[in-house]
């Protein structure tokens, strides 16, 4: 059936299995159509429709059995592995070695291990409930709340989905208690460190790292982001020169990044950055580097919150930052990638306006990239 299904594109529905395992059901049509042709009746004739197609006593004894027969299939019973998939199918999570569907297969197994598979019945709401409780509970001890409701998020997400399509409804399952927390302040890299940062990378243009930081510090942009990144997604020799991120950490986080410090070392080194970033852990060399150059003070991440800070405490619109970030309404970023050719190239309005925006959130940097060569293909705009 499920090579059948591939052919089609499609799964299978009652009509194709009768069909299938009952093709005679076909005979009442194509008995009258024997009749019609031979009494020479025309299609669109004065007598064309008069002969109808009845089925006879054993043909409709077929029927109802073919009936009975084909939705057996809908009423077998159904693992939990069964639903997991069914949920991931209907969230378009389709492709296995996809990062993101790669790191909820990995929750869900651990999930798993802890109520094992089993068909579903009555008594696996129980089940279900214990097996969160106790994986909660285990998983506090080694690990942040916040780590433990992102790693049942997706996992209640499926359990709930099941539970609606229950009869009787299932009540829904909730996220087990946790202790209080309140999330690590990120802080941000003070002006002095931002232009350490800077001329580091900056010096350092040979180095790989570098290309990775001065994205981090100035598009916000996670290691991962820049592993995934192509040759389309580069626009480093436009007259504004911009990176666009169509494709985040876990899911999309759809934005334009324009590049305003360090494009020669950016467009220098950027390649090589992406082939050492494929590696299980991308962020580790950077923060590793990072965490060295300020004596355990920073993270990448802290990068991350840097370009807010700065868009701050320049009086940059929110919305050029969600543009560049990709924070809050990411509708609109994926109405800005979608915009076509005249949404991304050199003269739009956009990228004019989005680079702009950049080069005011970077203007206490500026004055440290003084090479011409930089600058030469960029479109100056004042500030």
């Amino acid at each position: 059936m499920e090579g059948i299904e591939e052919s089609l594109g499609r799964k299978l529905n009652s009509d194709d299995l009768k069909l299938i395992f009952f093709p005679e059901l076909t005979k009442p049509i194509d008995r009258a159509e024997d009749i019609q042709r031979a009494l020479g009746v025309k299609k669109g004739g004065m007598f064309d429709g008069l002969i109808q197609a009845k089925p006879t006593i054993q043909e409709l004894a077929r029927f109802r059995a073919a009936e009975a027969a084909t939705t057996v299939r809908s009423r077998q019973p159904k693992t939990l592995s069964w639903w997991w998939n069914d949920y991931l199918e209907f969230r378009g999570l389709t492709d296995p070695n996809e990062r993101h569907t790669k790191r909820l297969q990995r929750y869900w197994e651990t999930f798993l291990w802890r109520v094992g598979d089993h068909v579903i019945t009555a008594e696996s709401q129980t089940l279900i409930d214990d097996a969160l409780e106790d994986h909660a509970e285990e998983r506090l001890r080694a690990v942040k709340p916040s780590t433990v409701q992102r790693e049942l998020s997706e996992v209640l997400a499926a359990l709930n989905r099941l539970a609606k399509k229950q009869r009787p409804k299932w009540p829904r399952f909730i996220l087990p208690e946790t202790p209080y927390y309140e999330a690590e302040e990120r802080e941000p890299l003070t002006v002095d460190d931002q232009i350490m940062l800077v001329q580091h990378c900056l010096e350092n243009d040979d180095d790989w790292v570098s290309a990775v930081h001065l994205l981090e510090i100035q598009g916000g942009m996670m290691c991962q982001e820049i592993a995934t990144l192509k040759p389309e997604d580069m626009f480093l020799d436009n007259n504004y020169p911009h990176i666009v991120v169509r494709k985040g950490k876990t899911v999309a986080r759809p934005r334009v990044i324009p590049v305003v410090l360090g494009l020669s070392v950016i467009k220098k080194m950027l390649p090589a950055a992406i082939y050492s970033l494929q590696v299980k852990d991308p962020s580790a060399t950077p923060r590793n580097r990072i965490n060295k150059m300020f004596d355990g003070k920073y993270t990448n991440h802290n990068l991350r919150h840097t370009i807010r800070v700065n868009a701050t405490a320049y009086s940059i619109s929110y919305l050029h930052l969600q543009t560049i970030c990709g924070w809050s309404d990411k509708e609109i970023n994926k109405h800005t990638l979608k915009y076509g050719s005249a949404g991304l190239a050199d003269s739009s309005e956009i990228i004019k306006a989005t680079f702009g925006a950049s080069l005011q959130i970077h203007q206490h940097l500026m004055h440290l990239d003084t090479t011409e060569i930089d600058r030469a293909n960029v479109v100056h705009l004042n500030l």
